[in-house]
């Protein structure tokens, strides 16, 4: 390996393997003493890194110091970040992270128990993000590479969808049964919610009524 401290900036090696003015001038080109051509090889052996560390210190940059013309700043280094398989550009990345947060902590919850569910052809399942968050449906099958995708008929619409499995949850086949039918399960789940959340309050309430 090269160790880029001790290479020097491109203007002093270009100094210091100057010819001297005696061996040639332009009436006398004497190529025997330039350096022999570099080879692939050469190349090869030398990092990428390196070509471009050393491109830099020839236009005066130093590690650590920083750069720019009237703003000085050292700017942190952004590294891409890989997209998920079968993610889509327009895609939200933030969607992948819910669902990575929520399947880890499903893993957790069922940890003690043996047989986790496992996505196949005929599992119930619910969509929980999406156009169709919130339909229910039955897997009619894997497909894909890897069989990231599924093809799910869904209950209410009877159409069949293809969607990243890591959209889906699988559910019992008794809530499937019970919920599968609901139209705008979204808005009837928010509803309940709200509901139990009045219904606690004006418990609280009453609660507070009776001791004064």
């Amino acid at each position: 390996m090269i160790d880029e401290d001790q290479l020097l900036p491109a203007w002093q090696s270009l100094l210091i393997n100057k010819l001297p003015d005696e061996y040639e001038n332009d009436a006398k080109c004497d190529v025997s003493m330039r350096p022999e051509e570099p080879k692939i090889n050469d190349y090869e052996r030398i990092p990428i890194n390196v070509y471009g560390a050393a491109m830099l210190r020839g236009m005066g940059w130093k590690e650590g110091a920083p750069i720019g013309g009237v703003n000085k700043a050292i700017t942190p280094i952004i590294e891409p970040q890989l997209r998920p398989r079968g993610l889509g550009l327009g895609a939200d990345i933030s969607i992948r992270k819910q669902l990575e947060q929520k399947n880890s902590r499903t893993t957790m919850s069922s940890s003690s128990q043996k047989d986790e569910p496992i996505l196949r052809k005929g599992c119930h399942v619910c969509v929980e993000f999406g156009p169709h968050k919130g339909y229910y449906g039955i897997v009619e099958n894997l497909t894909g590479d890897e069989s990231i995708y599924a093809t799910v008929k869904l209950a209410l619409i009877k159409n069949n969808i293809e969607i990243l499995q890591d959209l889906l949850r699988i559910v019992t086949k008794q809530e499937y049964d019970s919920e599968s039918k609901v139209i705008n399960k979204n808005r009837y789940d928010e509803y309940k919610r709200k509901d139990g959340h009045r219904s606690r309050s004006s418990s609280r309430s009453h609660k507070g009524d009776d001791l004064h």
